[in-house]
């Protein structure tokens, strides 16, 4: 998977990455470094699943759970799921 970003330092990740499972973490970090936001997006989420060894499906359930709870952390709400 090729990347135009660079990680920051492990100490730099947001409050809300303690509430993250491994999992969740990994997905974001991913999707973010492997530029799945941007449009046009650089890399499918089955490349990227791919590239984690899950399926597409459980990839997406990781991601879109992890941005919620990033989210949820941005807007202090109390849904955590």
């Amino acid at each position: 998977m090729s990347s135009g970003r660079s990680r920051p330092p492990r100490s730099s990740a947001s409050r809300s990455s303690n509430r993250l499972t491994e999992k969740q973490q990994r997905a974001l970090e991913a999707a973010f470094f492997g530029d799945y936001f941007q449009r046009p997006r650089s890399i499918t989420g089955t490349e990227l699943a791919d590239s984690l060894d899950v399926s597409s499906s459980t990839f997406h359930q990781h991601l879109q759970t992890g941005l919620r709870k990033v989210l949820a952390a941005v807007f202090d709400s109390p849904r955590q799921d």
